[in-house]
């Protein structure tokens, strides 16, 4: 399929934020939000877009507003805005798709805008406090550079309120979350702890896939990049669940 891909702003609030828009050779017959990780490098997800387009949707990859996570949600829910007022997605047939930080604003997104009707969480942060609190036992340096990036831990109140867990409860429409078991710079714990919460409050459409042996960058230990199996996966559960 012939894939057009363009570099552009979309208006959030009062700010322009950076993405890039993937458009099908033909009318979209789905349109996905696609949330980057921490260093809201979009370009490393190009795969999925790549995956997501050839099945006829149109994919908005965002770059968010700033290096904060603070905005993240409403800057996904704009480019939902924009998936459907100007790239012509459907407004009964959009997604979102997010990677570790992006995971966590796919989820966010999922909780507070109606017109989501599917989400995929990749390896997401669901909860900033016990975030915090593990990498101090087990990854001191790391826990310094979350504290940078995640605002502080002297503030769990705060940090608890800006979690996605702390919103399970609002999420009812299909989820599906997948995780390395050797993700070692977000554990997939976070994962379980999530999907454990939703079907507590009663949402029985999110499903969990611990994937063995894959890393957080979708690396498989030393024997090359399971991207195919990601995407696939991805693609799958939006087909279905958006049909």
């Amino acid at each position: 399929m012939t894939r057009i891909a363009r570099d552009l702003t979309y208006p959030a609030g009062s700010v322009s934020v950076e993405g890039t828009l993937y458009l099908p050779d033909r009318q979209p017959s789905g349109g996905i939000a696609l949330c980057p990780g921490r260093q809201r490098d979009y370009r490393a997800l190009a795969f999925l877009a790549d995956a997501l387009t050839d099945r006829g949707h149109a994919v908005l990859a965002t770059r968010y507003r700033s290096e904060s996570l603070d905005a993240d949600a409403e800057d996904v829910q704009a480019a939902i805005d924009f998936l459907i007022r100007d790239a012509g997605a459907p407004a009964a047939r959009v997604g979102v798709v997010g990677h570790s930080r992006g995971g966590m604003a796919a989820l966010l997104t999922a909780a507070a805008a109606e017109r989501v009707r599917t989400c995929v969480a990749i390896s997401p942060i669901t909860d900033r406090v016990r975030y915090l609190a593990g990498a101090r036992v087990y990854a001191p340096s790391r826990h310094q550079d979350a504290l940078s990036f995640l605002g502080g831990a002297e503030f769990p109140q705060r940090q608890w309120a800006l979690s996605a867990i702390s919103v399970a409860s609002r999420i009812r429409i299909p989820v599906l979350f997948l995780h390395g078991s050797l993700d070692l710079v977000v554990p997939s714990d976070h994962s379980v702890w999530m999907h454990e919460a939703l079907r507590a409050a009663g949402n029985e459409k999110s499903e969990l896939r611990i994937l063995p042996w894959l890393g957080h960058f979708f690396e498989d230990r030393y024997y090359g990049y399971r991207f195919d199996e990601v995407a696939r996966a991805t693609v799958e559960w939006v087909e279905t669940t958006l049909r």
